[in-house]
């Protein structure tokens, strides 16, 4: 399974957490939820973070409307 696959997955069964600074960050960028989890299943991964707490986290790249969203 790839990298995608494996993310598609997570959120096709609801394994993904947005923290509320990735919210707030949203909502500065006027990026909608269903924006965020198409960056999340085909971005670019830039930076894993495997030792955060709750859970580890990354650092994603992705294009919305050919504007960044990272």
């Amino acid at each position: 399974m790839t990298g995608y696959e494996q993310r598609a997955e997570q959120i096709k069964n609801d394994e993904v957490i947005v923290s509320n600074h990735a919210r707030v960050r949203m909502f500065e960028r006027n990026v909608s939820t269903d924006e965020l989890l198409t960056v999340i299943a085909h971005g670019e991964i830039i930076e894993t973070y495997p030792d955060d707490e709750p859970c580890p986290s990354a650092l994603i790249l992705g294009f919305i409307n050919h504007t960044v969203i990272m």
